[in-house]
């Protein structure tokens, strides 16, 4: 089963590059895709959402290619000097850029995310 969109009448496009990275990511992950949803809140990017939060913001299109994922306390700690990071100058904030060259970079961090949205 496909990614379900939300919002199908939103005002912003979808973009199907973005739709089909999403779910290489969240093919690798091995989580039925029925618990994740796609949403366009705005031109800038996509929305993957997991059980109703945000999971992770995409934009994958020929000028760019990048992920944000929120990051908790300890996740900061353990992920502020790994290079998938370094696009994020920032390492204050609660979402962290990374630059996407690998799509199934993401597998392990995403993991912890859900492991922490779950707790």
């Amino acid at each position: 089963m496909g990614i379900n969109i939300i919002g199908g009448n939103n005002e912003y496009k979808y973009v199907e590059s973005e739709k089909q990275a999403a779910s290489t990511i969240i093919d690798d992950l091995g989580i039925d895709k029925s618990l994740f949803e796609y949403a366009k809140p705005c031109d800038d990017y996509s929305t993957i959402r997991y059980k109703g939060f945000d999971f992770f913001r995409i934009k994958y299109t020929d000028n760019a290619k990048w992920i944000k994922i929120p990051m908790s306390t300890d996740m900061k700690k353990i992920y502020k000097d790994n290079p998938l990071f370094d696009a994020e100058k920032n390492k204050n904030k609660v979402v962290w850029k990374s630059n996407i060259n690998n799509l199934l970079d993401y597998k392990e961090i995403l993991l912890e995310v859900i492991k922490f949205r779950n707790q």
